[in-house]
């Protein structure tokens, strides 16, 4: 993909393989999974942005993935982009 224009999607669930009580370095802090109490806390893990801004990526989303609309409007948006890559 050097150099080259593409879409990615990373679809991440919130889930790793460990028992569940391990903590990782994509867990919410604490604050966060305190107030979501049941439902997922994964909208405040920026692991995986914080990444991949690191690495140079210029034009990226993050968009709850079952939100299908919401979704379709981000490929397009990244099918559109000027920017490359």
């Amino acid at each position: 993909m050097n150099h080259g224009d593409a879409v990615l999607i990373i679809m991440k669930n919130g889930y790793a393989s460990a028992t569940g009580t391990q903590e990782l370095l994509s867990s919410p802090p604490e604050n966060v999974r305190t107030a979501a109490a049941g439902k997922s806390a994964t909208y405040a893990d920026k692991t995986i942005e914080n990444t991949l801004k690191g690495l140079g990526v210029k034009w990226l989303r993050t968009v709850h993935n079952y939100r299908v609309a919401d979704m379709m409007k981000a490929l397009r948006a990244a099918y559109t982009a000027p920017e490359p890559g």
